[in-house]
């Protein structure tokens, strides 16, 4: 099975190294989407893939949230549809 999930947060949405170190995760587990800031300045993360690799990456988002010491609002959206994203993208160069 598989499905797509879109996660909007303003914690470390202007840390470049997180964004990077959150597609560089997505790559790994073989999730497809983007990461970015979005025009209201979150980030916004849209993956998909296998379940378990979706629920895995869920998983790395929420511990990697504990760490932030920000209780900034999160926003997580789970789609039985896929988009059919060919690679995983960042707003960055």
């Amino acid at each position: 099975m598989t499905k797509r999930v879109r996660i909007r947060t303003k914690a470390n949405a202007a840390d470049i190294r997180y964004r990077l170190l959150v597609r560089q995760i997505a790559m790994e587990l073989g999730l497809k989407g983007y990461c970015r800031m979005n025009e209201d300045h979150q980030m916004e993360i849209e993956v998909e893939g296998r379940d378990q690799s979706v629920e895995e990456f869920l998983r790395f988002f929420h511990q990697e949230r504990s760490h932030d010491n920000k209780s900034e609002s999160i926003s997580i959206e789970i789609f039985d549809d896929l988009k059919g994203y060919k690679k995983m993208d960042t707003d960055l160069a």
